[in-house]
């Protein structure tokens, strides 16, 4: 949808029209969610490392030290 609303409105000095709104609005939408999404699994990860840590694992590559 982003893709679709931004070549429409590419190379114009016209407003968006009111299509071109909505997807940019339902894009909006959707990478909000995948946002909270992947914000949601760096916690978890973070909480996995300290359980780790905790737990005396020894440490792996691409974990923080």
């Amino acid at each position: 949808r982003l893709g679709t609303a931004m070549g429409g409105s590419a190379g114009t000095t016209q407003l968006p029209t009111a299509t071109q709104k909505r997807d940019f609005g339902l894009a909006e939408t959707g990478f909000n969610q995948f946002k909270g999404q992947v914000e949601a699994f760096y916690k978890t990860l973070e909480a996995y490392e300290v359980a780790l840590e905790k737990a005396g694992a020894p440490w792996t590559p691409g974990r923080k030290n």
